[in-house]
């Protein structure tokens, strides 16, 4: 009898960890992309907003925020990537480059993530022994799918999941840190959070 509920058990808990494999999600296009809500307490956007971007400049600065950003909106919108690995039998190989625009914003009691146009560049090793991305080959991680073998396209989204939950919990956590100390706010007196 111990034995068929360690067996239900056991079926139980790789049932639900199957479930659990992709947290990407499909946006209104059809494109997938990482996004996650979460709670924060109550404090200005606009304060909220620096403190992300002082966030990003500590802990991803190969994420650059765009330049051309307004002053009073509720939300950063940045530009970055990162290197994905091949399994291998002692260590995994650079095996491509994920680019990405990554959007923080900012509502009320609310944070918003999302990381869209997620992109994969197909990496070789130049003349040199480093790793580049091959010229005029990207593809969006719709098409990747398509391109690489099953166990190749789960590992990379195993990835992208691990390293977008990452940020979203650091972030997390930078902002209701009561010891961070914000970069000096914006001034504005109109904010605009409408359409979400």
């Amino acid at each position: 009898m111990k034995k068929l509920h360690i067996i239900i058990i056991v079926l139980l808990l790789s049932a639900s960890s199957y479930a659990q494999k992709n947290i990407l999600v499909t946006n209104d296009q059809g494109k997938l992309m990482y996004y996650h809500v979460g709670n924060i307490p109550a404090a200005d956007s606009l304060q909220r907003l620096a403190v992300a971007q002082a966030f990003l400049k500590k802990y991803y600065p190969d994420i650059k925020p765009d330049k051309d950003q307004p002053v009073n909106g509720s939300s950063l919108n940045a530009k970055g990537k990162f290197t994905l690995y091949s399994k291998g039998l002692i260590a995994g190989q650079e095996d491509g480059l994920l680019q990405f625009d990554l959007t923080i914003a900012f509502k009320e009691t609310k944070y918003r993530v999302m990381a869209t146009n997620l992109t994969y560049l197909p990496l070789q090793r130049n003349r040199y022994g480093l790793f580049t991305p091959v010229a005029g080959i990207s593809y969006t991680l719709e098409e990747l799918s398509k391109k690489v073998k099953e166990s190749q396209y789960e590992n990379y989204s195993k990835q992208i999941t691990t390293f977008f939950s990452y940020l979203d919990q650091q972030l997390y956590n930078y902002l209701n840190h009561t010891d961070a100390k914000p970069a000096k706010p914006l001034e504005s007196k109109h904010v605009s959070t409408k359409d979400w």
